[in-house]
């Protein structure tokens, strides 16, 4: 069923980019590009490009896209996730997080982690897990409320691994793991305060 879904966002996708026929799009931007793709509750598909975001319809082969025309902080796309309420998260190289909520037709800027001290601020993935969403960034991992859109707390420095380390991919399923630019890392089973580094069991690349 999956590979089903993935052949219609490739047949969808060219006739998107190579039609002649521009129809409703307002901003004409390339999505050849595309960072990753998701798939909606309603089973439409959700493309992240570098050139803004695309939703396909398979029953009926309609779309719609999201540029800066619709809303978005940014063309460029890094990241995405759908959270449980079918709100779609994106995330941009330059630290913002829009949140496109497809039932209210309305997009969402976060500019908190753009506007954090940190020289690198890209966000390179988002994963939901439950009200919560997990942010790999280039200085560590953010954690974000859904339902509020706002930061709950940050994570920087995991064991013996440098402070603000980029990360590249954040997911938790029984406990949060982590990859890193330097290695894995993992969160202890009973660990309270997760922003302490000793909460974090490491692997360093090409260790043992």
């Amino acid at each position: 069923m999956k590979m089903i879904k993935f052949l219609f966002l490739i047949l969808f996708l060219s006739s998107i980019v190579f039609s002649q026929h521009i129809g409703d799009w307002k901003n004409y931007t390339s999505m050849r590009n595309v960072v990753t793709c998701s798939v909606d509750s309603e089973n439409h598909i959700w493309g992240a490009t570098s050139g803004g975001v695309f939703k396909i319809n398979p029953q009926d082969s309609t779309y719609k896209v999201y540029t800066k025309s619709e809303g978005l902080n940014s063309n460029a796309i890094t990241s995405m996730a759908i959270d449980n309420e079918g709100k779609v998260w994106t995330g941009n190289v330059s630290g913002v997080i829009n949140v496109i909520n497809p039932a209210e037709n309305t997009v969402r800027s976060i500019f908190d982690i753009q506007k954090s001290n940190f020289s690198l601020k890209g966000i390179n993935h988002l994963s939901v897990s439950g009200d919560t969403v997990f942010a790999a960034t280039d200085f560590g991992i953010a954690v974000l409320n859904s339902k509020t859109l706002s930061i709950i707390e940050d994570y920087s420095k995991f064991g013996i691994f440098l402070s603000g380390i980029r990360v590249f991919y954040a997911i938790k399923l029984d406990v949060i793991y982590a990859c890193t630019e330097s290695g894995l890392a993992i969160q202890k089973s009973d660990a309270v305060n997760l922003s302490a580094p000793e909460s974090w069991n490491v692997f360093a690349t090409g260790s043992e």
